[in-house]
């Protein structure tokens, strides 16, 4: 049950005061973890014993898990950016890494739940802007609807 390589973001939907609307409005609260290079073999949810993984464990437990993941490529950027659109690489145009996810190519999966009512937050490794990693990416298109908490391109350096 090995995954392809995925892409090391966490991505927040939430509703702004949910608990003070109707229960029918309510919407479900929802995060996107992907790890980079993490296979499912290597998670104590999916049955090693030998590696201690108790928060993706706890994670999985009260998530939803897949036994099967493929990706039509399993390169951070253009990974990233069939998540964000649904659309194969040589449509989205990242078609490797560091090259910019072209806005305006359709729907975003961001934009989508944006205009559903949910306020979005991102953390993590961005890779959709092209160019130099070591930068923030600026309001606008090129956030393809988050614009809430946005913080990208987070580099811990241990010595």
């Amino acid at each position: 049950m090995n995954f392809p390589q995925t892409c090391a973001f966490v991505a927040l939907a939430w509703l702004l005061a949910a608990p003070e609307l109707p229960a029918a409005d309510r919407r479900p609260n929802l995060v996107f973890v992907c790890s980079d290079q993490h296979s499912s073999d290597m998670m104590g949810a999916y049955g090693n014993r030998q590696i201690k993984t108790p928060n993706f464990d706890r994670l999985a437990s009260q998530g939803v898990r897949f036994n099967h993941g493929v990706s039509n490529s399993p390169v951070c950027t253009p990974y990233r950016g069939i998540l964000m659109n649904g659309q194969h690489v040589l449509n989205n145009g990242a078609i490797q890494n560091d090259l910019q996810l072209l806005p305006g190519h359709g729907t975003y999966l961001p934009e989508v739940l944006r205009d559903a009512g949910y306020h979005l937050g991102y953390y993590g490794k961005w890779h959709l802007y092209g160019g130099d990693r070591v930068r923030g990416i600026p309001a606008g298109p090129y956030r393809y609807g988050f614009d809430h908490e946005f913080l990208s391109n987070i580099y811990l350096w241990i010595p």
